[in-house]
C-alpha cells in the first residue's frame, strides 16, 4: 500500500538541508526530469482534494544552470548575464521593506534559452515552515515580481507533500503571484526518482512506495 512522501522524509527528521535539499539537487542534475506543477484548488470541499495540475505551465522540464544554495549576488549576477541586464546595479531591488534581492533559495533553475528562471524552495516535512521572507507578502514574491517586471520570466516554486500543514499560506501565494507560483509535490518527485531509478546512498528505500497523493489530489 502506498503512502505520501512525509512517511518517508520523516524517517530522516531534521536534516532538509544536509539530506533533502542535496539529494532532490542531485537528482535535478543527474536526470534532468520533467515534473508536474501543481496548485491549489480554487474552492476545494471539506474532504479536499487541495491540489491539481497549474492550469498554466503544467509541467517543468529541469535543465539549463541548477544551483544550490547559491549566494544572491551569485544568482542575480548570472540571471542577470543570461538575459543582458544589469540587476545588479537595478534601484528596484531597493525597497521599504529592504533588499528584496537579498533572498537566498534552496535551489535556482535559469532554463536555457532564456526561458525563465525559477526560485525553489525545500520543504520536505509535514510541519515545515515558512521562515524569514519566503511566505506571502515577503520578499520572495516581490523578487519574483520584480524580474518579470524587467522581461525577465520568473516563478516561485516550492517543494513540499500533499499533507504539509501550510496550505492556507500555499494558497495565498498561488493569488499573489497568479501563473508565477507553483508546488513541486514531493510525491511527484519521488515517483519520478522511481521512474528514473535514481539512487541516493543515504536514503535507501523504494520511492514509488511513497508517492501515494491519494483525494488529496484531484
Amino acid at each position: 500500500m502506498g503512502r505520501n512522501a512525509t512517511y518517508l522524509t520523516e524517517m530522516f527528521s531534521g536534516n532538509e538541508t544536509d539530506l533533502w535539499t542535496p539529494c532532490i539537487y542531485d537528482f535535478f542534475c543527474r536526470h534532468n526530469p520533467e515534473l508536474r506543477v501543481s496548485a491549489c484548488i480554487d474552492s476545494p470541499s471539506q474532504n479536499g482534494p487541495w491540489y491539481e495540475a497549474r492550469k498554466r505551465d503544467p509541467f517543468l522540464k529541469v535543465e539549463g544552470t541548477i544551483l544550490k544554495e547559491p549566494s544572491p549576488d551569485e544568482f542575480l549576477r548570472q540571471v542577470g548575464a543570461t538575459f543582458g541586464l544589469g540587476l545588479m546595479s537595478d534601484p528596484r531591488r531597493f525597497t521599504t521593506s529592504g533588499n528584496i534581492a537579498g533572498i537566498s533559495p534552496d535551489i535556482v533553475i535559469i532554463r536555457p534559452g532564456r526561458q525563465g528562471v525559477c526560485i525553489i524552495e525545500n520543504k520536505p516535512y509535514y510541519r515545515s515552515s515558512f521562515t524569514g521572507n519566503q511566505g506571502p507578502g515577503g520578499a520572495y514574491t516581490e523578487f519574483v515580481l520584480w524580474l518579470n517586471g524587467r522581461g525577465i520570466p520568473c516563478q516561485y516554486l516550492i517543494i513540499h507533500s500533499t499533507s504539509w500543514e501550510k496550505y492556507p499560506q500555499v494558497k495565498q501565494l498561488h493569488q499573489e503571484l497568479p501563473g508565477r507560483f507553483g508546488s513541486l509535490l514531493l510525491e511527484e518527485i519521488f515517483l519520478q526518482m522511481a521512474r528514473h531509478r535514481f539512487s541516493y546512498p543515504l536514503v535507501m528505500k523504494n520511492w514509488d512506495e511513497f508517492a501515494e497523493k491519494g483525494s488529496d489530489y484531484a
